[in-house]
């Protein structure tokens, strides 16, 4: 579907984490075993996944389903078999508010990365009229709400908003009409391609406006896709983005062998998913050797996790089924993503 390009790298690894895991011996003893499928971005298809691999394939957790939509469309059937969904890949929260016995959430809300982008954008971009374009999805309806609570808090006007159905590949009616707004910031509510897509036709248009979006937009498959269309574009990172000839060694390490595996590079959801798989193994271990549902969700508790990508330490609480609130701020620059600030909360 329309977020192949990063579901390919929540596939990849995951599959090259649970390799290392169980070369090393697996959890007292047991291995995991990975199946995987695939929804193609489509609610209906995800709940016959999930039922299928739930009903057939009695698996014991399902791990990091991606994509707002799809990813919530599994949850009753989760949920009604006591059956762990860990750390999903959206900013739903849905998945942890309020916690549940048997769902985590690995990104931040939506709201929680748009209030981060746009207390950013008052302090130094300074806009007085702010357009929004969003995926017509529980995605970019989050979006607009938090747009909407961050902007007004701000006391910045959101002059105009206009939506886009998943998998659109034409965005220049809904440009038009941004840029004949007179908007000084545009906020995107995009995924991949829609990120590009979006601007390339800002580009065409000669439309010098500053854009700035959420983790989605945080990747360096739209920045490919744009060929150089997102120049100067910023973004709410969680992971932080790196690349092959300046990353720290063990960082570099990681991806030399997820390239020589893979034939590609790594971006910020292989990263996202090897740290969350890293967490499972992790909370079984601590779990015992009697592993039950129950146990690995109490073994959540007692993580406290550091990683070679320099993110601050998770940990998980009865009261918090996510990791601590923190992001960052990053731009594109000479095609590259540049962190412009510490992590923030």
């Amino acid at each position: 579907g329309p977020l192949a390009g990063v579901a390919v790298e929540v596939r990849d690894a995951m599959l090259m984490r649970i390799e290392e895991i169980n070369a090393a011996g697996g959890i007292h003893g047991r291995k995991f075993r990975l199946i995987v499928e695939d929804s193609g971005y489509d609610a209906k298809k995800a709940v016959l996944a999930a039922q299928k691999l739930v009903e057939r394939d009695k698996v014991f957790a399902l791990v990091f389903p991606f994509g707002t939509g799809p990813a919530l469309a599994t949850l009753p059937i989760t949920r009604e078999k006591g059956i762990p969904l860990l750390f999903a890949g959206s900013g739903a929260v849905a998945f942890h508010t309020p916690p549940s016995e048997s769902s985590f959430g690995y990104f931040l809300p939506d709201h929680f990365f748009m209030r981060l982008g746009i207390d950013y954008a008052a302090r130094e971009l300074k806009p007085k009229r702010v357009g929004l374009i969003y995926q017509g999805d529980d995605y970019g309806e989050a979006m607009l709400a938090g747009a909407r609570e961050s902007l007004a808090r701000h006391k910045i006007d959101l002059v105009e908003t206009v939506s886009y159905k998943p998998g659109a590949t034409d965005f220049s009616a809904q440009v038009a009409k941004l840029k004949a707004a007179n908007i000084d910031l545009l906020l995107l509510g995009t995924a991949l391609r829609e990120t590009a897509g979006v601007a390339r036709e800002r580009q065409k248009l000669d439309w010098d406006v500053k854009m700035l979006g959420g983790f989605p937009v945080y990747n360096t498959i739209s920045v490919a896709l744009a060929k150089g269309a997102m120049e100067g574009t910023y973004a709410v990172g969680q992971n932080r983005i790196f690349y092959p000839d300046s990353a720290p060694p063990q960082v570099k390490a990681f991806y030399d062998k997820y390239r020589a595996k893979f034939s590609r590079d790594p971006g910020p959801t292989s990263v996202a998913v090897y740290s969350a798989m890293s967490w499972v193994a992790e909370a079984a271990e601590r779990a015992g050797r009697d592993l039950t549902a129950n146990g690995l969700i109490q073994g959540f508790y007692k993580i406290r996790s550091t990683d070679i990508f320099g993110t601050p330490e998770v940990t998980f609480t009865p009261q918090r089924h996510m990791p601590p609130l923190r992001g960052f701020i990053a731009q594109v620059r000479n095609g590259r993503w540049e962190s412009l600030t510490p992590f923030l909360e």
